[in-house]
């Protein structure tokens, strides 16, 4: 790379990294370059700004390579609240307020001056319409909220910890800069003390508002690759809660996630085999050759003299153990065969 400008600061090294990718370095990318002093040797002429440049990219496929995306998503979650939630949710906030971090946050941003609670709304709108493009991202390990600051609370703290020690890197706006330290510092104390939301955190943080707190905070989780079979119910419960109260919570929210209606049979060991054996031979055969194969491999007592009981009992097997029901492909194949 030809671009060897002359650099005095780590704003300098900053800016002419954001100039050769042509946008905002990665934020943890360039904490890791901090912790490796590579601003620093650049300034000081030990290193080439291509040599960083190099760095960084070699530290961000290796970020890359390390963040495995969840391909799930958290539905609309239950929230079981009791009159104990919020008394320790008064509490746990009078602790929070003492928290370096929300100190630090209400010094630089706040001046050290609480915001009245109908001033909240109006401040955060304020910021918005300045920085325009300010987003938050999908967390679906966040029950509470699927947004949050960053991929993860780890990202969050770090960004928290860079604004309070003025090592942030710059921002779009003044504007974006504070809702981007606000978020992150929400993150971090949902991580901390169990809080959920991350609007009742931006209260708390501007205002001094108690957050809130759950008994039974739970969510259905889908995956793309078997929306029914790859359901599962995330619960996260306060052992102070009687079990009753959770299996009611449980029961809502499983009555939530199934389909309307659905009967629930459980398999038993001949439709697990069943359901199995269906799904190995579901490459293009016909069920006639599907049911001879199961016929070959079982003796007389379990083969299948007619081709649509087999493909009852099967499709059933598949329904139970999988909870959806097969897209048999040997249809498929014999259309693509007859074009």
């Amino acid at each position: 790379m030809a671009h060897e400008a002359r650099v005095e600061s780590e704003e300098d090294v900053y800016r002419e990294l954001g100039r050769a990718l042509g946008g905002a370095p990665d934020a943890t990318v360039w904490k890791l370059l901090q912790h490796g002093r590579w601003p620093q040797d650049v300034i000081g002429e030990e290193a080439s700004f291509a040599e960083l440049l190099s760095e960084y990219r070699t530290q961000l496929a290796i970020i890359a390579d390390r963040q495995v995306q969840p391909r799930s998503a958290t539905r609309e979650p239950l929230v079981v609240g009791a009159p104990w939630t919020e008394a320790l949710a008064k509490i746990m906030a009078l602790q929070a307020a003492k928290d370096p971090y929300v100190v630090a946050f209400r010094s630089q941003v706040l001046g050290n001056r609480l915001l009245a609670p109908e001033e909240v709304n109006p401040w955060i709108r304020e910021r918005l319409a300045a920085c325009g493009s300010y987003t938050r991202q999908t967390r679906p390990d966040m029950l509470g909220a699927v947004v949050g600051p960053r991929a993860n609370a780890w990202e969050s703290e770090l960004a928290v910890q860079a604004y309070v020690e003025g090592s942030a890197p710059p921002r779009t706006t003044q504007a974006e800069s504070e809702l981007d330290f606000l978020d992150c510092l929400g993150d971090v104390l949902i991580s901390s003390y169990g809080f959920y939301d991350p609007d009742s955190l931006r209260r708390f943080v501007l205002s001094g508002e108690t957050p809130r707190l759950a008994a039974i905070l739970a969510a259905g989780r889908y995956r793309e690759g078997f929306p029914q079979a790859g359901e599962t119910i995330v619960m996260h419960v306060s052992p102070r809660c009687p079990p009753k109260q959770m299996l009611a919570a449980y029961s809502e929210l499983r009555q939530r996630v199934l389909p309307e209606r659905q009967r629930v049979r459980q398999p038993d060991e001949d439709d697990l085999e069943l359901a199995v054996f269906i799904a190995e031979v579901n490459d293009g055969r016909t069920w006639e050759d599907a049911a001879a194969a199961w016929n070959d491999a079982h003796e007389e007592a379990r083969r299948y003299q007619e081709k649509r009981s087999f493909s009852r009992d099967a499709r059933g097997a598949y329904q139970r153990v999988v909870g959806s029901e097969i897209e048999w492909q040997g249809k498929a194949q014999a259309r693509r065969g007859h074009r």
